[in-house]
């Protein structure tokens, strides 16, 4: 009787397509590689097995393990992120995400997979691919291996003397980047950046930046002082500097019509209801995520403290509020208490991405212009400041009676137009109004190599950074600014509390009181840290990172 040999390992056969195509991603930039686990992987898949049915066993597990593994590594939203947004998900319609699962698709991928496919059957009669995917699995092992690699193709030449003070001078460069902590003592506390880039390090730095940010406060003066203008906050939905770009706005003639401009305002989230709630609480330094639904905070919140100083508070939207609870949260969290103004003779100019109506944003701006007339004529002495959402941008918008999403850059030249007309009509008018217009987030408009274009589970600096804008209508000569000014420090939600409790506190329309442009003179500054409930983006040493839950901080993909 012969004695039965166990089976020989064969390498890991078409296993090997998933390893060094995994490689190609990574090299990338496109996956956050996991050695230990791959390593893990792949010793499963080597593991020598006689029976058959241990086999189908093996691979079958092998494969749930794989693609686990590879959605892991990627960016795309965890099992957590779906759960939570599965009501919402279900409440979009049906063609919006067929939409979204095509633009998930990239036929340049789906070609370059199906020709390494055809390659690998081609050569694995006499090519040996798994000794190609351990010597890839030991290189992305590690710390650095684009650099490893380009030590072995391009070794660094011998420093000389003729040539180390200009190496010095340019190692010397990043650690000019962090500028912005050295701060003017009135812009508050930011912490400072000195330690090397590294995990632990940027998580003591986080924790820091939440400490210093608990005790920062802007207090607006009580009601006594006349109020001499209206205040208009236009919250307004996906429209960031990098959506402008990639569709070609950036120099639409709207823009020159403002009196100031931050260049560096970050949104601190890429999601409209914590965007809001970060901008209605605004009075405060910047929470995290998890303590932004902590309950009310009454000191921080913006309208209560306007109302407080004699403004009327009054609230307009160009939808109904109620996907995802949104208005109710920010009565919730945020104390925003008037009621939402009637909606009746406005035109619907979408259908928003779960069917409910959008209207044009004109009408719901000539709207507010006509309460406040009829209002300042009964109360000349009783000025208003209203808070507006608009989500005519946001991603599934469509035009009414058709199935497919209208182009974002057809709905922005509409909204875009519509506020330029309105704030001439405001110029006309006369009328003494402080503007300010603050984005809620980008809409992604094109994407990068960490997440496909309209996805905003991670808020990177391209979503984030948003243009806030201040117009200042009916102002005196002489407190009118020169041209518009550009902030470029730094900032978020605390420099917009700080510039409306300073027109509050002394308006640049009264005689005797700070011109518009000193108003924007050392406003408190704020590091651009951004989170969404999964993620979190920073920038620390001259560049960004990026954490999931769950994980250690890596660079952020260039």
């Amino acid at each position: 009787m012969t004695e039965r040999k166990a089976a020989l390992p064969r390498g890991a056969g078409i296993w090997n397509l998933y390893f060094l195509g995994k490689f190609a991603l990574v090299w990338l930039g496109y996956l956050n590689f996991k050695p230990l686990w791959n390593a893990a992987l792949l010793a499963l898949v080597l593991l020598p097995l006689e029976r058959r049915a241990l086999r189908i066993v093996r691979n079958l597990a092998a494969l749930g393990c794989g693609f686990s593994l590879a959605w892991h590594e990627s960016w795309l939203p965890g099992p957590r992120a779906i759960v939570e947004n599965f009501e919402n998900l279900l409440n979009f319609r049906p063609e919006y995400l067929l939409e979204l699962v095509m633009n998930a698709i990239d036929p340049t991928f789906l070609v370059v997979a199906f020709v390494a496919v055809v390659a690998w059957f081609i050569s694995s009669e006499w090519i040996r691919w798994t000794t190609f995917t351990i010597l890839g699995l030991v290189l992305f092992s590690l710390p650095d291996p684009k650099g490893f690699v380009d030590r072995i193709l391009a070794p660094e030449p011998e420093v000389t003397q003729a040539t180390a003070p200009q190496t010095a001078a340019s190692a010397a460069a990043p650690a000019a980047a962090p500028a912005a902590a050295a701060a003017p003592a009135a812009s508050g506390p930011l912490p400072a950046q000195t330690e090397p880039a590294n995990d632990a390090a940027i998580s003591r730095w986080l924790e820091a930046f939440w400490n210093s940010e608990k005790d920062r406060r802007v207090a607006f003066p009580e009601q006594g002082a006349a109020r001499d203008f209206d205040i208009a906050i236009l919250n307004i939905c996906s429209l960031s500097f990098d959506d402008l770009e990639a569709t070609n706005l950036a120099e639409h003639p709207l823009f020159r019509r403002f009196d100031v401009r931050f260049e560096n305002f970050s949104s601190a989230t890429a999601y409209s209801g914590p965007a809001t709630l970060r901008l209605l609480r605004g009075a405060c330094g910047q929470p995290s995520h998890e303590a932004l639904y902590k309950g009310r905070a009454p000191a921080c919140e913006v309208m209560g403290q306007l109302e407080r100083a004699g403004f009327t508070p009054e609230l307009y939207m160009d939808h109904n509020g109620e996907f995802d609870g949104y208005l109710q949260a920010l009565r919730d969290r945020a104390g925003l208490t008037p009621a939402l103004t009637s909606q009746d003779g406005w035109r619907a100019n979408l259908e928003a991405f779960d069917g409910s109506m959008i209207y044009r944003t004109a009408d719901v701006l000539r709207a507010w212009m006509r309460n406040r007339e009829a209002a300042r004529a009964a109360r000349p002495d009783a000025p208003g400041a209203a808070f507006f959402n608009f989500i005519a941008l946001h991603d599934g918008n469509r035009a009414p009676g058709t199935t497919r999403s209208l182009a974002f850059d057809t709905r922005a030249k509409t909204m875009l137009n519509d506020l330029d007309r309105v704030m001439g009509e405001i110029e006309q008018s006369g009328r003494r109004v402080m503007l300010v217009v603050v984005p809620e987030h980008g809409a992604a408009v094109r994407g990068d190599k960490v997440q496909m274009a309209s996805l905003r589970e991670i808020p990177s600096p391209r979503i984030t950074r948003v243009p806030v804008l201040v117009k200042f209508f009916g102002l005196p000569d002489a407190a009118r600014p020169s041209g518009q000014i550009v902030v470029r420090e730094p900032v978020s939600y605390l420099a917009v509390a700080e510039l409306l409790k300073r027109a509050v506190t002394c308006s640049p329309w009264s005689e005797g009181c700070t011109p518009a442009a000193d108003l924007v003179k050392d406003l408190p500054l704020t590091w651009p840290v951004a989170e969404n409930s999964g993620a979190q983006v920073l920038s620390y040493g001259g560049r960004s990172w990026v954490r999931l839950e769950g994980d250690r901080w890596v660079a952020y993909p260039d």
